[in-house]
């Protein structure tokens, strides 16, 4: 138990580093690479503010205003912002508010992938899904030069 609460505050005073990298591809979304792990146990994908709701980190995001949908994953947290709102200030309240949350120590995220967000699917599902995307988006740009992936 010693060794456990050791631990717990060695890490407590470790900084907690958040780099954040608007997209060039979409510049209403940005990605913020943390240090330390947000959650372990598998993507979400908050479309909105409701679906946040229960979820500590997607709500305190939500609440900043300003973002349409939240993917938290591992160490990596991708908001999408409204057309309408900034980067400039919206970045810097981003990386407070992941900053608050990691230190409060509660957990990020409440339940078990797919209890809120994106429902858990099975292999089949995923690799139809994966193929379906790849059919959609990708061939048709890759048949133009004589190839296909599958």
């Amino acid at each position: 138990m010693f060794e456990s609460a050791m631990a717990s505050l060695a890490r407590v005073e470790q900084p907690i580093g958040i780099r954040a990298e608007v997209s060039l591809a979409d510049s209403d979304t940005c990605k913020f690479t943390v240090s330390r792990n947000l959650h372990p146990g598998g993507p979400f994908f908050l479309a909105n503010r409701e679906q946040a709701a229960g979820s500590p980190l997607g709500e305190r995001l939500f609440a900043l205003g300003g973002l349409s949908s939240v993917l938290i994953a591992g160490n990596v947290v991708t908001v999408s912002k409204a057309p309408a709102a900034a980067w400039p200030g919206l970045k810097a309240a981003v990386g407070a508010a992941i900053r608050t949350q990691l230190l409060s120590g509660v957990p990020s995220m409440r339940g078990a992938p797919g209890a809120i967000g994106m429902p858990v699917r099975s292999d089949a599902e995923l690799g139809a899904a994966v193929q379906e995307l790849l059919d959609r988006e990708v061939n048709r740009a890759v048949a133009n030069h004589g190839g296909k992936i599958s």
